[in-house]
């Protein structure tokens, strides 16, 4: 019964155990049996195959849940930059007429910076995520001056220009 408490012991090991334990398994129970020269190979084969299958399971499982846990990360960080996009897009879709003004500006005059009036407008549309304040301070006026340097993103501005009809009234 040690065996079994030594189980936590296994599932720790490194993929790469796991495939060669898939390997080795796989061979022993899906070559043909004529093709099994080794002297007793078809006979321990025979004998256990109950147990060789249990391991060739267990070991392809274990290898699978490692190949899944190393590339979630990945894929789940693909997936919410999607989603992120999606959402983006779908409020381009949503502007104001207030806002296509802005962001036709942006398209009139081919730059991704203009400076604006820092107000309920241009807010939305940095809540939005589709433009940034350039700069942290704004550039030296007057103090009463509210306009401020903002960049129109690099996604919207590569989408705006491959969809200006976005911003037709």
């Amino acid at each position: 019964m040690e065996i079994f408490g030594k189980i936590p012991d296994w599932l720790k090991l490194p993929p790469y155990v796991f495939f060669a334990i898939v390997l080795v398994t796989a061979f022993l129970l899906f070559l043909h049996d004529s093709t099994q020269t080794l002297p007793g190979v078809s006979v321990l084969v025979a004998q256990h195959r109950g147990w060789f299958e249990l391991v060739f399971l267990l070991a392809l499982v274990l290898l699978a849940t490692s190949f899944g846990t190393s590339i979630w990360p990945s894929v789940k960080g693909i997936y919410k930059d999607w989603k992120t996009q999606k959402a983006r897009i779908k409020r381009l879709y949503q502007l104001t007429p207030e806002e296509k003004d802005i962001l036709r500006e942006y398209l009139r005059q081919n730059t991704r910076t203009l400076t604006l009036v820092e107000d309920g407008v241009v807010m939305g549309l940095v809540k939005a995520g589709v433009i940034v304040r350039a700069g942290t301070r704004r550039s030296i006026r007057d103090a009463r001056d509210r306009r401020v340097d903002y960049n129109l993103e690099l996604w919207a501005w590569e989408y705006l220009q491959k969809n200006p009809q976005i911003l037709d009234d």
